[in-house]
């Protein structure tokens, strides 16, 4: 899914629609199963979702392996840090 979004963002409105739905149902997903009875908001989820998809683009995009594991762990780092882990 994020590596598409290149090619999404310049797609017809059915196109953005769909991965728009499938945002939200991963969101529904984290809300529902990941974080249940908590306070954490859904906007608060919106930025967990934005940063792990951010950080598979980057971490797939630099040609380090080290560089990579590191991008994914900080994103991985603070998103726990987001949810409250």
């Amino acid at each position: 899914l994020p590596t598409l979004t290149i090619y999404i963002s310049r797609s017809s409105k059915n196109v953005k629609d769909s991965f728009e739905n499938i945002f939200l149902e991963i969101v529904d997903y984290m809300e529902k199963k990941v974080v249940p009875d908590t306070d954490i908001t859904r906007e608060r989820l919106y930025s967990v979702v934005s940063i792990c998809m951010s950080g598979i683009i980057l971490s797939r995009s630099v040609s380090s392996p080290e560089l990579s594991d590191t991008i994914l762990n900080s994103c991985l780092q603070e998103t726990l840090k987001l949810i409250g882990d």
